[in-house]
């Protein structure tokens, strides 16, 4: 794979990483350490399984220094813990 593609894999990987965070918050199934806040089923269980060693021990960190981002991991910690906004219907 080319250095371009493995970046693009790379930078979808933290992409999703955000987004499943954002999700598991909005779902108020994981706390501010991405662990789980409360008894989940398997399904919930499946969504956070790797949320807490991803953003809190080191696979993000990881991720970026692979892809080769000069990108703040801080930043990239706070927008994962930020709820996702609910669209208006209508």
């Amino acid at each position: 794979m080319c250095e371009h593609g493995a970046r693009r894999v790379v930078a979808a990987i933290v992409e999703q990483a955000i987004h499943d965070r954002r999700q598991a918050v909005t779902q108020n199934l994981v706390d501010n350490m991405a662990r789980p806040s409360r008894p989940l089923n398997s399904v919930e269980a499946e969504i956070v399984t790797h949320l807490s060693s991803f953003f809190c021990g080191g696979g993000v960190e990881a991720a970026i220094e692979a892809g080769n981002f000069n990108i703040d991991i801080e930043s990239i910690k706070r927008k994962s813990i930020e709820p996702l906004k609910r669209r208006k219907k209508g």
